[in-house]
Protein backbone atom coordinates (compact mmCIF):
# COMPACT_ATOMS: atom_id res chain seq x y z
CA UNK A 1 0.00 0.00 0.00
CA UNK A 2 1.35 3.22 -1.38
CA UNK A 3 -0.95 5.52 0.12
CA UNK A 4 1.51 6.64 2.50
CA UNK A 5 3.41 8.18 -0.54
CA UNK A 6 0.35 10.06 -1.33
CA UNK A 7 -0.49 11.51 2.05
CA UNK A 8 2.96 12.71 2.35
CA UNK A 9 3.32 14.64 -1.24
CA UNK A 10 -0.16 16.35 -0.12
CA UNK A 11 1.87 17.71 2.82
CA UNK A 12 4.41 18.71 0.76
CA UNK A 13 2.26 20.32 -1.69
CA UNK A 14 0.01 21.81 1.25
CA UNK A 15 2.87 23.61 3.07
CA UNK A 16 4.31 24.87 -0.83
CA UNK A 17 0.95 26.13 -1.30
CA UNK A 18 1.04 27.57 2.37
CA UNK A 19 4.28 29.74 1.31
CA UNK A 20 3.34 30.48 -2.01
CA UNK A 21 -0.27 32.04 -0.42
CA UNK A 22 1.39 33.68 2.04
CA UNK A 23 3.23 35.65 -0.98
CA UNK A 24 0.06 36.32 -2.65
CA UNK A 25 0.92 34.20 -4.85
CA UNK A 26 -0.53 30.46 -6.27
CA UNK A 27 0.79 27.52 -7.81
CA UNK A 28 -0.16 29.38 -11.38
CA UNK A 29 3.44 31.22 -10.65
CA UNK A 30 5.61 28.29 -10.25
CA UNK A 31 7.61 28.20 -13.07
CA UNK A 32 10.38 25.10 -12.30
CA UNK A 33 10.09 22.25 -9.37
CA UNK A 34 12.92 20.21 -8.42
CA UNK A 35 11.15 16.73 -6.57
CA UNK A 36 13.70 14.70 -4.58
CA UNK A 37 11.99 10.81 -4.02
CA UNK A 38 13.77 8.57 -1.63
CA UNK A 39 12.90 5.78 -4.32
CA UNK A 40 12.42 6.32 -7.79
CA UNK A 41 9.89 3.11 -7.48
CA UNK A 42 7.43 6.23 -6.10
CA UNK A 43 7.35 8.34 -8.92
CA UNK A 44 3.80 7.60 -10.23
CA UNK A 45 2.34 8.59 -6.78
CA UNK A 46 4.30 11.42 -6.23
CA UNK A 47 3.09 12.29 -9.65
CA UNK A 48 -0.44 11.80 -9.50
CA UNK A 49 -0.51 13.91 -6.44
CA UNK A 50 1.92 16.47 -7.75
CA UNK A 51 -0.55 17.00 -10.83
CA UNK A 52 -3.39 17.41 -8.79
CA UNK A 53 -2.20 20.98 -7.71
CA UNK A 54 -1.27 22.53 -11.27
CA UNK A 55 -3.94 23.61 -14.40
CA UNK A 56 -3.22 24.20 -17.20
CA UNK A 57 0.59 24.61 -18.22
CA UNK A 58 2.74 22.55 -16.10
CA UNK A 59 6.10 24.23 -14.63
CA UNK A 60 9.51 22.71 -16.07
CA UNK A 61 10.25 19.72 -13.24
CA UNK A 62 13.17 17.55 -12.49
CA UNK A 63 13.20 14.33 -10.50
CA UNK A 64 15.79 12.88 -8.93
CA UNK A 65 16.89 10.01 -6.59
CA UNK A 66 18.80 10.20 -3.52
CA UNK A 67 20.18 8.16 -1.12
CA UNK A 68 18.28 10.17 1.52
CA UNK A 69 16.25 12.44 2.68
CA UNK A 70 16.46 15.02 6.12
CA UNK A 71 14.03 13.11 9.11
CA UNK A 72 13.86 10.15 7.18
CA UNK A 73 10.90 11.79 4.66
CA UNK A 74 10.24 10.14 1.14
CA UNK A 75 9.57 12.98 -0.87
CA UNK A 76 10.93 16.78 -1.11
CA UNK A 77 9.92 19.29 -3.65
CA UNK A 78 11.38 22.73 -4.16
CA UNK A 79 9.67 25.57 -6.47
CA UNK A 80 10.84 28.74 -8.00
CA UNK A 81 7.93 30.91 -8.34
CA UNK A 82 7.81 34.33 -10.65
CA UNK A 83 5.65 37.34 -9.38
CA UNK A 84 5.02 38.47 -13.05
CA UNK A 85 3.69 36.11 -15.34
Amino acid sequence: DLSYIQAETHKVMKNLQAVLTEAKLGFAHVVKTSIFLSDMALFAQVNEVYGSYFTGDYPARETVAVKGLPRGVNVEISVIAVVAL
